[in-house]
């Protein structure tokens, strides 16, 4: 017997800037890790 499972799960991520959120959420979704990444340009506009 085979069960098939699709699911969505939505995530919120609260925390300082610079502490590895996004780099986190990379790792679960694609199971990759980034060592640089770049501000978002709405934290620059700010």
């Amino acid at each position: 017997m085979s069960n098939e499972y699709n699911y969505l799960f939505k995530l919120l991520l609260i925390g300082d800037s610079s502490v590895g959120k996004s780099c986190l959420l990379l790792l679960f979704a694609d199971d990759s890790y980034v060592t640089a990444t770049s501000v978002p340009l709405e934290l620059i506009l700010k």
